[in-house]
């Protein structure tokens, strides 16, 4: 009996051999020019997006603590106070610190000569923050933050 020669699946043809092969350089060459697109064209998407993982700013509020002795009582407490900051360029923007009653009674409130506060202001003209009073209580601070004073504004404190 004659053995019947059959062709075997495994044949190599050449032509698929190519096709193959430009089908996986294309393959790659596609890859190669987005991975260039993406880090040397147009970088600015990505540097955005990797900022938005890797950097964050959370301001976290803390008070101060209390100290205590071994049988906790307290020795040292901390109080809420004010303090009155002033912007000189804001101030001078809108018409520098006045002589009216609202900045009269600002200056009397804060025990200070309104010449004086005028005066601080006006030579620091480009300057963005100025105190004006520090450890004021709560009550004194709200009184002249409803003053609405151009560039006056309060800054939250501890006081031992």
């Amino acid at each position: 009996m004659l053995k019947k020669k059959t062709k075997s699946a495994a044949s190599f043809t050449p032509i698929r051999f190519g096709l193959l092969c430009v089908a996986i350089l294309g393959c790659l060459g596609l890859l190669l020019v987005r991975v260039g697109w993406l880090q040397i064209i147009s970088p600015d998407n990505l540097v955005k997006q990797e900022d938005m993982r890797s950097l964050r700013e959370e301001p976290v509020a803390v008070e101060r603590g209390m100290i205590s002795d071994r049988e906790g009582r307290p020795l040292a407490v901390s109080v809420p106070v004010s303090a009155i900051w002033i912007d000189p360029q804001t101030t001078m923007e809108k018409g520098g610190v006045g002589y009216g009653p609202r900045w009269q009674a600002m200056a009397e409130a804060l025990h200070l000569n309104l010449g004086e506060l005028a005066q601080r202001v006006q030579s620091h003209p480009h300057a963005r923050f100025l105190y004006l009073a520090r450890q004021i209580n709560p009550e004194q601070a709200e009184w002249i933050d409803k003053l609405h004073l151009p560039g006056v504004y309060l800054r939250d404190e501890s006081r031992r």
